[in-house]
């Protein structure tokens, strides 16, 4: 049971306004809290007493007065008033502190204190008018003394005694609470009803009408606990659940699942319609649908899920929640994993409610079409993505023929999002699979680039695989090997050290090497890491070698088959790179012939011969270097 509400200053106030008819006493009683100057023929000069000073002034008062004097009755208000000062300081140390407060003796001896003080009071003077206050106050006390039994007996007293008071509504409350946690659900529901039959609305009311119906719903009795909830939902005014936050939003859950109980207890959703009548209330009346459905989905009980939605839209046609409504229903087929209802259901929801349908003109600005739009776009792409699936494995056309409607579909409506949500990639691989190739490619660059920039690597990957594949089904297109190599570099610079793109630059050079692109093959070659392997860094390095041969750069030539004579481990490769060394300074001897540099040309000839004994021009290079010495 939490805190009591009121403060702790109506001691003082209810037990001072008691003794307000005896001024003399009242001044006498005062003059506890003071100390005199003692000179009566002299100005009065008082100072304060301290806390030990007054309570001891007021407990030898108390000790001296008898029953009959009426000033004793406000001497135990204030008594009791410094009591409660005295825990409210404890209170704060425990806070400060971390402490345990009520184990702690001088808490428990000042509340124990103040509950004899309060106690005595009403002995005394059973029929004073202010006693509900000190009621309060005392079963306040035994609260904080952990001793709900003896304050909800103070309570009952105080319920039975003052029916007009301003505390009857929090004790009625109290004794409610205690009746329900017992399981007295009967007691519970008529003291939440004394509540609620209060004159003029309480801070208890909302909760006693709540709780009411929960009495109710516990015996049973579910069309008066719908009636409590409806009324707790009407009074409470919530506005629309999309602006609802904290404790705002808990509590309308709270609300209508209570509500949802109750019906599906009852048995009957047509009630909801007659309570929710007004306009203002359609949001109420599809959000008790909704859970009632959602309530049924918990329990797998899927046709009353479904027939819950049914009912709402077959009843409201008009709603602007009818879109929602079916789109609860989607989410019903979903979460039983019917497939085939679900993808049905998709086709006709699409039809009517999809961003551009004419039901939403005028309703841009709905936050039911902001769901819509928002949902439709993720249940858009599960439809496709399983055609698609099916598709892969049956390869029946029909499923093909879905999947393409659904991706043109999304892409239609929700083109700024196709790159987040996948949908370039997937649609293209659903093209590929049908060897649409060149419609495929258009869709990964949309998925793998920003201008030059790689945005997603398997997507760059695909556009390199499918370029060169087209490039083979069109050598005569030069557009798809520019692309190739275009795409092939952009991706190589940035993954060099993978093995895939090591075969990249390898396959790119070869192409480049073979439609005479010198300096492009150069650049693939160039990109090969270290890290490679040994079979591709020298096939890659062999045709560079052999572009820069075609580019007229022999020296250049000369240094990388050199260098790949020495790394040669098997006879094949060291007689291809024989010929090709022989190749490179055989073409430096015909250039100095013609620059007309005799002694260096004869000299490259007779390098070949030495350099490259066994290669297929050896013979040639050394009859040309002799040829040149005899002229």
């Amino acid at each position: 049971m939490r805190l009591f509400i009121l403060s702790t200053a109506f001691v003082s106030l209810l037990l001072l306004v008691g003794c307000s008819s005896t001024e003399p006493q009242e001044a006498t009683l005062r003059d506890l809290d003071i100390q005199s100057s003692g000179d009566e023929t002299t100005p009065v000069f008082v100072k304060s007493k301290n806390e030990a000073e007054i309570k001891k002034a007021y407990n030898d008062y108390l000790n001296s007065a008898s029953a009959q004097e009426k000033g004793r009755r406000a001497a135990m208000g204030r008594l009791a008033e410094l009591e409660m000062a005295e825990l409210n300081k404890l209170d704060d140390t425990r806070g400060s502190a971390q402490t345990n407060t009520d184990t702690t003796a001088a808490y428990r001896e000042s509340i124990q204190r103040t509950i004899n003080l309060l106690s005595t009071s009403l002995a005394e003077y059973p029929e004073a008018k202010d006693n509900d206050r000190v009621m309060y106050q005392l079963a306040q006390n035994y609260e904080k003394l952990n001793l709900p039994d003896e304050s909800l007996n103070v309570l009952t007293q105080l319920a039975a005694q003052f029916p007009q008071s301003i505390y009857y509504p929090e004790a009625q409350f109290r004794i409610a609470e205690h009746a329900f946690i017992t399981g007295d659900y009967l007691t519970a529901e008529s003291a939440y009803s004394e509540v609620l039959f209060t004159a003029g609305e309480n801070e208890f009311y909302e909760r006693s009408l709540l709780k009411r119906g929960w009495a109710r719903y516990k015996q049973g009795l579910f069309a008066e606990a719908t009636e409590d909830y409806v009324t707790t939902i009407k009074h409470r005014k919530f506005g629309d659940y999309q602006t609802l936050s904290g404790n705002e939003k808990d509590d309308f859950d709270e609300y209508f699942r209570a509500l949802a109980l109750a019906t599906i207890n009852l048995g009957n959703t047509d009630v909801l319609k007659e309570y929710f009548t007004d306009p203002s209330e359609s949001n109420y009346l599809y959000h008790a649908h909704q859970v009632i459905s959602s309530l049924y989905l918990t329990q797998q009980r899927y046709t009353d899920a479904n027939k819950t939605l049914d009912n709402f839209i077959a009843g409201n046609p008009d709603s602007d929640q009818v879109p929602e409504a079916y789109l609860q229903q989607i989410e019903v087929f979903k979460k039983a994993n019917l497939n085939n209802q679900f993808e049905v259901a998709m086709e006709a929801f699409y039809q009517r409610f999809n961003a551009r349908s004419p039901y939403w003109n005028g309703k841009e600005n709905s936050p039911a079409y902001n769901t819509i739009k928002q949902t439709m776009r993720d249940n858009i792409l599960l439809v496709a993505d399983a055609q698609q699936q099916e598709y892969r494995k049956s390869r029946k056309p029909a499923n093909l023929a879905a999947a393409n409607e659904w991706y043109q579909r999304y892409l239609s409506q929700y083109p700024s999002y196709a790159r987040k949500d996948k949908v370039y990639t997937a649609y293209a691989e659903l093209l590929a699979a049908q060897n649409m190739n060149a419609e495929a490619l258009g869709y990964f660059e949309k998925a793998a680039y920003d201008g030059d920039i790689v945005l997603d690597k398997e997507a760059a990957y695909a556009t390199i695989d499918l370029t060169d594949k087209l490039h083979k089904a069109q050598p005569d297109n030069p557009r798809w090997l520019d692309l190739h190599l275009t795409y092939s570099l952009r991706s190589v610079q940035l993954y060099q050290a993978e093995p895939r793109y090591q075969q990249v630059s390898l396959h790119a050079a070869e192409l480049a090497y073979n439609t005479k692109r010198y300096a492009e093959t150069i650049a693939f070659a160039d990109t090969i890491s270290g890290s490679a392997a040994d079979s591709i860094r020298n096939d890659t390095n062999y045709i560079k070698g052999l572009a820069y041969l075609k580019s007229n750069n022999p020296v250049e030539s000369e240094k990388i088959f050199a260098d790949l004579m020495l790394s040669a481990k098997n006879t094949a490769d060291k007689t291809r790179f024989s010929n090709s060394l022989a190749l490179a300074i055989y073409q430096q001897a015909q250039a100095n012939v013609r620059d007309a540099k005799i002694d260096d040309a004869i000299t490259n000839y007779a390098r070949v011969a030495k350099q490259t004994g066994g290669s297929d021009i050896a013979p040639d290079s050394l009859y040309e270097a002799i040829n040149l010495a005899v002229k």
